[in-house]
């Protein structure tokens, strides 16, 4: 067993072990495992990836390093880790979970591994246990308990500090307004960062705990120092502008997701654009049009045009969705928003993503409700009732904000005909 101070860099690699891609910084990590030398290195830059929420770069190495030592543990827990996504709106689908499993029982079947390694393997085991009996946000609460309670055995692990503060952000109550949980997190992860102040999960972490409107204001040095320690890597660029869009720099916005889209546009993942790119891109849209720069805006249209296949994840659905919407939207567009062609591009799996495609109805709805085209405001509304019934109990939260928009295209359904209140739900 040896330990690995990775002082300088660590370097992105392809999943090809042979020919990895230019070599791009990312942090320092100091992560003990009982794996051999030639993977430990692949495991510290997983690890790094994973920090960074690159999950698709991060299993390539994670795997790799499998292949370089099958005895090493940690490396199977890497590969399940990844699949967690704690802070997407997507989620695991069931293959991907079941994967896990047995990723962890592969892990659990290793004869070396220390007692401290095992404790980082049957923390995650709680969140991927019963995937197919327990509901989400019960497993999500599990994982959030057992990494308490490795951060609590292991009080000067980096990482365990790290997760432990992720989970707590991941957990926070979405009706708690006090960010009681954000707070907790970022006191750690201060702290954390003072004593490792290049350590990818100290900042990136600390930027997410700052994202919301009481916190905001707190964030900006954390995001920027982000930015700086791992500049080649889109989510590193893109997630600063999470503390920006709330403080109003809309040109630090614009600037550091065109860094974000410069860096993802190099990757594909399953043959598609990586959704790193399209998620930046709709932050850019958002700012640009806030700052009154519509045709810079549009030119996010025509990059979106551009790109022959997108990366089949939620992520991808949203910003495709909600970039158009917003370019009509905001500049007061009805014509265009009530016109705006629904599952664009036609080729991407939309029947997948139903809260994505919501955004699209919504648009719909309002531009032809503002239009004064209450039977095509209509129609929406019907739209979104059928999404609205499909996500009432796989997907809550995202179930009200489809309601919140029905209510709003209702709303202006009644505007447009002189009532003052809209009539029914059932459109």
């Amino acid at each position: 067993m040896k330990r690995f101070l990775v002082v300088a860099c660590l370097f992105l690699l392809a999943a090809c072990v042979r020919e990895p891609e230019p070599r791009r910084r990312l942090g320092k990590i100091e992560f003990e495992t009982s794996c051999n030398d030639e993977a430990q290195s692949r495991f510290d830059t997983g690890l790094a990836l994973l920090h960074h929420m690159m999950y698709d770069e991060a299993q390539k190495n994670f795997y790799a390093a499998t292949a370089m030592d099958e005895q090493c543990a940690m490396a199977y827990w890497g590969m399940a880790m990844s699949r967690l996504h704690a802070l997407s709106a997507g989620r695991p689908d069931g293959a991907a979970l079941g994967k896990s499993v047995g990723d962890l029982g592969r892990a659990r079947a290793m004869e070396s591994t220390t007692l401290r390694e095992q404790t980082y393997i049957e923390a995650l085991a709680t969140f991927f246990a019963q995937w197919d009996r327990v509901d989400h946000a019960t497993r999500f609460a599990a994982w959030e308990a057992a990494q308490k309670k490795l951060y609590d055995a292991y009080p000067d692990d980096t990482d365990a500090a790290a997760f432990y503060a992720l989970a707590h952000i991941a957990t926070a109550p979405a009706t708690d307004k006090t960010y009681r949980h954000h707070k907790a997190a970022a006191k750690i992860l201060e702290s954390l960062h003072v004593s490792h102040p290049e350590h990818p999960g100290a900042l990136h972490y600390l930027v997410r705990a700052y994202d919301n409107p009481e916190l905001a204001g707190r964030g900006e040095d954390a995001a920027k120092a982000y930015a700086e320690l791992a500049p080649k890597v889109p989510q590193a660029q893109h997630a600063p502008s999470h503390v920006f869009v709330r403080t109003g720099e809309w040109q630090d916005t614009i600037e550091f997701n065109a860094r974000a889209m410069g860096a993802a546009r190099r990757m594909t993942v399953a043959g598609g654009m990586t959704y790193h790119f399209v998620h930046a891109a709709d932050f850019q849209m958002y700012a640009y049009l806030q700052g009154g720069w519509d045709r810079r805006a549009e030119s996010i249209l025509r990059q979106f045009a551009r790109v022959e296949a997108f990366q089949d994840d939620f992520a991808s659905a949203y910003g495709l969705a909600a970039a158009p919407a917003r370019y009509h939207l905001e500049r007061m567009d009805w014509e265009g928003a009530a016109k705006l062609p629904v599952g664009n591009p036609t080729d991407f799996p939309w029947e997948k993503y139903p809260a994505a495609r919501a955004l699209t109805h919504f648009a719909r709805g309002i531009g032809a409700a503002r239009s004064g085209d209450s039977d095509s405001a209509r129609a929406a509304v019907g739209e979104l009732n059928a999404i609205h019934a499909e996500l009432e109990e796989s997907a809550p939260y995202w179930a009200f904000l489809v309601d919140a928009r029905r209510k709003a295209v209702e709303a202006w359904i009644a505007h447009a005909e002189g009532r003052r209140r809209p009539t029914s739900r059932t459109g």
